[in-house]
């Protein structure tokens, strides 16, 4: 009995998930609905951003390379 009220709350639990995630996807596209169109956003410095990320990268990859001025014999 135990066991099939493990599984009877497994179903219910999944299918209440499942409900979830379908109404959560939703939900956007139905709070729009008599609204005016959405516009696109404007041209950003996304490549600024980009740049940014490899030099830092760089950075990190440069200090971790680099060998200790100090060793354990110090």
């Amino acid at each position: 009995m135990i066991f099939y009220m493990k599984k009877a709350l497994h179903n219910v639990t999944l299918r209440i998930a499942l409900a979830s995630l379908l109404m959560m996807s939703a939900l956007p596209t139905l709070g729009q609905i008599g609204q005016e169109p959405v516009e696109s956003a404007p041209e950003s410095a996304s490549w600024l951003a980009f740049l940014l990320a490899l030099f830092f990268g760089a950075l990190v990859v440069l200090g971790c390379l680099m060998s200790p001025k100090r060793t354990h014999q110090d």
